[in-house]
């Protein structure tokens, strides 16, 4: 299970990062930004909590508390949102990688029920759900 897009001041995990962290990347292409989104907004729901996160910033609710998989990431709602909201924000090299090799095809994410399963368990231990 690999985590990817998660911040600290929303998830307080090991594999999150600081939120001054993600702007420390040169201007992502408009295409790279368009793309990502499409494919993060089109993952298979993981895990979903009661509630919504808030923006760092001003505090409007930006997306519900859950969390998408493609099988081989996952990735929380707020993800898209600061992807969109901050075109330099610092996006994983191998998540990139991996969404670039399979041509940012979101319509081939297909996992089993077992799997997501799985993965919830795994996600769920990880956040003290």
């Amino acid at each position: 299970m690999k985590l990817v897009g998660f911040i600290r001041e929303h998830n307080d995990i090991v594999e999150s990062v600081a939120y001054e962290s993600i702007f420390f990347n040169v201007k992502n292409n408009e295409e790279t930004i368009i793309n990502t989104t499409n494919y993060l907004n089109n993952g298979i729901l993981v895990l979903a909590w009661m509630g919504y996160f808030k923006d760092l910033d001003n505090g409007d609710l930006i997306a519900p508390n859950s969390y998408y998989t493609d099988g081989s990431y996952i990735w929380p709602a707020y993800f898209s949102y600061y992807l969109k909201k901050y075109p330099n924000y610092k996006i994983d090299a191998e998540f990139l990688e991996h969404l670039t090799h399979i041509s940012f095809n979101y319509h081939k994410i297909k996992i089993s029920d077992k799997f997501r399963s799985e993965l919830e368990r795994q996600l769920s231990e990880k956040m003290r759900y």
